[in-house]
């Protein structure tokens, strides 16, 4: 069941109090247009019916689609530096919900933040593994010439793809902004997975818990 809640919130334009439903939960199974409303990045965004300015509300929810073996907590990109305590805490409500026979599919996930979450639901919709993912963001990171980005403050997000190439986004976590875009083959997903023992102990780093980010060793790190 998809869950809301109906709240009023300043319009950050001119004040005005604007009406939203808030979600709770998701189920994308029953609910197959609010996924769609994720990727086209307008769920929970609503207008200033006095100045028109169009605003989004952090998520915090749960999202569940059994059909694709999903599901993830969505907290806002501001508790990303809680992390680790949210993981044991998201864990621990899907061990209540979830953790009876019959959903053996179901790989819980931790994100922080709209992109964060889109990214999820962008890397299953592909068909990919999102440790993968992640294995390559740290290859894209390492052959930059640029200086290494804070992972407090900025992030890096696969687009989409067209099957041959993958599009990643750097965003500036504050608001979401995107700074920077970069196109990388489709094959280097391919040439990740084949290479089992190269990325062996990476990958399980990485999947140590729900929050499968590479936020999670750069932040670990700092």
């Amino acid at each position: 069941m998809s869950l809301f809640r109906s709240v009023e919130l300043p319009c950050p334009s001119c004040n005005v109090a604007v009406a939203f439903d808030l979600s709770d939960s998701i189920n994308a199974d029953r609910r197959p247009d609010l996924r769609d409303e994720v990727l086209a990045r307008t769920f929970q965004e609503e207008a200033c019916p006095s100045c028109g300015t169009k605003f989004r509300v952090d998520p915090e929810f749960s999202y569940v689609e059994t059909g694709a073996g999903l599901w993830i907590a969505v907290y806002p990109s501001s508790r990303l530096a809680d992390w680790s305590s949210l993981e044991t805490e998201s864990r621990e409500t899907f061990d209540r919900t979830f953790g009876v026979a019959g959903f053996d599919d179901l790989s819980p996930r931790l994100v922080f933040g709209w992109e964060a979450f889109h990214e999820k639901l962008v890397i299953q919709g592909a068909g990919l593994n999102d440790a993968s993912v992640e294995i390559a963001k740290i290859i894209l990171i390492r052959e930059s010439e640029d200086d290494i980005r804070d992972p407090s403050e900025f992030e890096l997000r696969m687009l989409g793809t067209d099957g041959q190439d993958m599009e990643f986004g750097w965003f500036q976590i504050a608001g979401e902004l995107l700074i920077e875009r970069t196109i990388v083959q489709r094959a280097l997903i391919d040439e990740i997975d084949a290479a089992e023992e190269t990325w062996q102990e990476l990958r399980a780093d990485l999947t140590a818990g729900s929050f499968v980010d590479i936020a999670r060793m750069m932040l670990a790190a700092k």
